[in-house]
């Protein structure tokens, strides 16, 4: 199958405002999918329809062709790892904790390792520190590695860089590469910087302010013209030496702020 996620009129609003109106679509299989926007333009609520979390008001979703309606929570469980911006657990356990309890929970082999899984996310410095205790950046490392013990067929992240800095945002992409590439696993993440998405997507979503989508290749949705349509900004795009980047050019027309 070509799709992994199909969707006919997909429909969602909330308090009379609409957030997703974006008719009908497809999401490819085992290919890396960005979703972009403005601050509130749905990326979460995107995300969390693609999840089961949410249930669209009209239309219906289909994951591997069946109806995701048609699923059962386990089933999803299964199928599906979602990682939202906030984590939390009910009480405040240790990263190690944290792990070896989804592994518990997901029936992981007896020959299943701790210290070699908290490893492979440079979480094994953290494996006795409280999730109180850990920055912002850890904390979403170590829910992705939780996220990730299951081995999704999809994995939905909503913004997971925001609080990464420049170093564990490229780890965190190049390892979602390497899930992506090596277990053919589909990927949706939601982000800001556009940068981040033409370097490490394959598929663009992008959501306007009346709950459309525009949807296709990197390379053919984030254009000069679509970007300055979209966000009201001028920009170039340069050739790298594995691809484009995005150059955001001073702008000439900057408010005078008191000094």
């Amino acid at each position: 199958m070509e799709f992994i996620i199909e969707a006919e009129n997909l429909f969602f609003d909330f308090n009379n405002r609409t957030i997703i109106n974006a008719g009908s679509f497809k999401i490819s299989r085992a290919k890396i999918t960005a979703v972009i926007g403005k601050n509130g333009c749905g990326k979460s609520t995107l995300l969390k329809l693609l999840g089961k979390i949410l249930v669209p008001k009209a239309g219906n979703l289909y994951l591997d062709n069946k109806r995701l309606d048609e699923y059962s929570a386990f089933e999803i469980s299964a199928a599906i790892s979602y990682l939202g911006q906030n984590n939390k657990t009910a009480f405040d356990i240790t990263v190690g904790e944290l792990i070896e309890t989804g592994a518990c929970v997901i029936s992981k082999p007896k020959d299943w390792n701790l210290d070699a899984y908290l490893s492979r996310y440079d979480l094994n410095i953290l494996k006795f520190t409280k999730l109180s205790g850990l920055s912002g950046g850890q904390r979403q490392l170590a829910f992705l590695a939780l996220a990730l013990l299951k081995q999704p067929r999809l994995l939905l992240l909503d913004e997971p860089t925001n609080h990464l800095d420049i170093k564990n945002q490229i780890t965190l992409l190049e390892s979602l590469m390497t899930l992506n590439q090596s277990q053919n696993m589909s990927i949706v993440i939601a982000l800001h910087d556009l940068n981040l998405a033409i370097k490490y997507s394959d598929y663009v979503i992008h959501i306007d302010d009346n709950g459309e989508f525009t949807i296709g290749p990197t390379n053919d949705i984030l254009t000069i013209d679509n970007i300055k349509a979209w966000y009201g900004v001028d920009v170039e795009l340069l050739t790298s030496s594995d691809g484009k980047v995005i150059n955001f050019p001073r702008s000439s027309n900057l408010m005078d702020f008191p000094v």
